[in-house]
């Protein structure tokens, strides 16, 4: 990651201690809901575009799917892994978001914490999980993987 990524996810942690400090530990249901649908969602992305290049190895050969299309996510894995990662990161965090808040909200009418508490755990959630998705995004890990895949890709036997 980046210095910017990596000065990104310290402040947040640093914002969310500082919220879980003054308001207590009922200040973590947000940034927890939101990071835990941020990384099942990225990791469902991942996998469905792993296995579904396992299986369809001529992938690259498509001409370029559109966005909405079911094959845009494995094209995109198989050609650009690092457009890829952005993809990915930006689609699990627009899903994760609405998703986390939604839990968030019914948990914490159910232990019923409204006010300030609510407001500053959602900002701290939602500022933590977009710092991490940055960092995943922007990471050198996705051009250093593009590479090894395209020497052993060299190695095979034709």
């Amino acid at each position: 990651m980046s210095r910017l990524a990596y000065a990104l996810v310290l402040s947040a942690l640093a914002l969310v201690a500082v919220t879980v400090v003054v308001f207590g530990g009922v200040a973590l249901v947000f940034p927890f809901l939101m990071l835990l649908s941020f990384f099942i969602l990225f990791v469902s992305i991942a996998s469905e575009a792993y296995f579904t290049v396992q299986r369809t190895p001529e992938v690259e050969r498509l001409p370029e799917p559109d966005l909405v299309s079911l094959m845009y996510n494995t094209w995109l894995f198989k050609t650009n892994v690092k457009a890829w990662a952005k993809y990915a990161c930006t689609l699990s965090l627009l899903v994760s978001v609405p998703f986390g808040s939604l839990f968030g909200i019914s948990i914490l009418l159910g232990l019923y914490e409204t006010g300030i508490v609510a407001y500053v755990s959602w900002f701290a959630g939602l500022f933590l999980t977009g710092a991490i998705a940055f960092g995943i995004g922007t990471s050198e890990h996705w051009a250093e993987q593009a590479e090894a895949a395209a020497a052993r890709e060299e190695q095979l036997p034709r």
